[in-house]
């Protein structure tokens, strides 16, 4: 059975229990509780601050212009085996 129109709540909801005590070390504050922005107003969420970041967050300084090391022939280079090589003995049907 569905609920019925009146007993859904309405209006503002506003949950303060998880606010912090005064013992608390890190304070939470409530919802109705303005929070001071640390960006200058008008700067939030913008196209032009997201393309900076992304700009600030690559470091051309550690980018590899040359061709990656190839495997070595030695001791430790790699081998493909073949089907013949991969069975061994008493595997065979």
């Amino acid at each position: 059975m569905a609920p019925s129109k009146d007993s859904v709540p309405s209006g503002n909801v506003s949950d303060n229990s998880y606010m912090s005590k005064a013992s608390d070390p890190v304070p939470v504050v409530g919802d109705s509780q303005e929070v001071e922005s640390s960006i200058r107003p008008g700067q939030e969420d913008s196209d032009a601050t997201l393309e900076r970041d992304e700009k600030d967050a690559i470091d051309t300084s550690n980018i590899i212009d040359e061709p990656r090391a190839k495997p070595g022939k030695g001791a430790l280079a790699e081998k493909d085996y073949s089907d013949e090589e991969l069975v061994q003995e008493g595997d065979q049907p």
